[in-house]
């Protein structure tokens, strides 16, 4: 399990509500109302705990977790080689997103594509 610890720091949880308060005013504007329904426009009259009520029921990541596999020399602190190869383990190999050192900053599709078609490559080669 992967606790993404989301909110637990309550900067978190005031500054989302600053700017959830600051969209549902710029989306109130009339520019906005061919594709704004009521919901999204309500919330500049909601008391804090309604607001929080909602961010606590909706909050999401958009990224998805990487690098819960930590990659590098030392099995002490890494658990596969630069080659994807899981330390300590004969003919096991980790090639997705989960070896990468870093969030890429677009979606992490093709960045898994691409480590994926590296390291087969690296095996039957």
């Amino acid at each position: 399990m992967i606790d993404l610890a989301l909110l637990t720091d309550g900067s978190d949880l005031r500054r989302l509500m600053e700017g959830l308060r600051q969209a549902r005013r710029l989306v109130s504007a009339s520019a906005f109302d061919a594709v704004a329904d009521q919901q999204h426009r309500r919330g500049n009259g909601l008391r804090d705990g309604e607001l929080k009520d909602e961010i606590y029921a909706n909050v999401r990541t958009y990224h998805h977790p990487t690098g819960t596999c930590a990659m590098g020399p030392d099995p002490a602190q890494a658990v596969v080689d630069h080659n994807g190869h899981v330390h300590g383990t004969e003919g096991l190999v980790v090639a997705d997103a989960s070896i990468m050192p870093e969030i890429p900053s677009a979606n992490t599709n093709l960045a898994t594509i691409m480590l994926a078609e590296r390291i087969a490559a690296r095996l039957t080669g």
